[in-house]
């Protein structure tokens, strides 16, 4: 507990910064929608774009925030006197929390979006309904895959520098091509992305909560491996 205060107040600002930029991003989504249904004329549906940046801005911000803050957190904790093995959890459950307010944000943003909808759009058609993003099980286990994945992260990027960097890179390469691989799924061919798809649809809630669960285990006690005897470098 003693390492999570000071954690807190080493990163007080994140949760400043996260409310700050989802506030931001949800404002340019409405903007954008009252541009695109009283400027243009395009009333025949909306969706609630709003929520949508907001859940995208958070998600990514999240990403890269906790991604860089390991590296700085960690080698200033330590150069301070922290024990790793108090420091490690600490840093893990700063931004696990940090992903639940970041969420929690969102969730209340979304029912003011609504409310706008019935007030402003009332009588267009909601071409999609965002409500199942802030399912209680689903806000816990993107949470914790998020806190995971940048856990893993910054620790490879203290260890092993720039080539985790051209990692992250490749990364962004596949997400880039994701289009055409949607297209190849969209196309009824039988190749590799095909039956990789066709076999995570075969899994249920349960089973597919079960792999988040592992992986981003698997994820944490990796980084818990990099972190432990890791040097520190100001």
């Amino acid at each position: 507990m003693k390492e999570m205060k000071k954690q807190f107040y080493m990163r007080w600002d994140e949760p400043v910064f996260i409310f700050v930029i989802e506030a931001a991003f949800f404002l340019l989504g409405e903007i954008m929608l009252g541009v695109a249904v009283f400027v243009y004329g395009d009333a025949d549906s909306i969706f609630p774009i709003g929520t949508l940046m907001a859940f995208m801005a958070a998600g990514f911000l999240m990403l890269f925030v906790e991604i860089s803050a390991v590296p700085l957190c960690f080698n200033l904790s330590v150069s301070m006197g922290a024990v790793r093995r108090r420091l490690v959890p600490a840093l893990f459950a700063m931004s696990f929390l940090d992903n639940l307010l970041a969420a929690a944000v969102a969730c209340l943003l979304y029912p003011l979006e609504q409310q706008i909808l019935r007030s402003l759009y009332a009588g267009i058609p909601v071409e999609i309904d965002f409500a199942f993003l802030f399912r209680l099980d689903a806000v816990l286990l993107g949470c914790l895959a998020v806190a995971a994945v940048s856990a893993l992260l910054g620790a490879m990027f203290l260890r092993f520098g720039k080539i985790t960097s051209s990692l992250l890179w490749l990364l962004v390469a596949l997400g880039a091509v994701s289009p055409r691989i949607k297209k190849l799924l969209d196309s009824g061919q039988d190749h590799v992305f095909a039956r990789l798809f066709k076999s995570c649809r075969e899994f249920s809630e349960g089973g597919i909560a079960a792999v988040v669960i592992v992986l981003s285990a698997a994820m944490l006690l990796a980084a818990w491996i990099l972190l432990r005897r890791q040097k520190v470098e100001i």
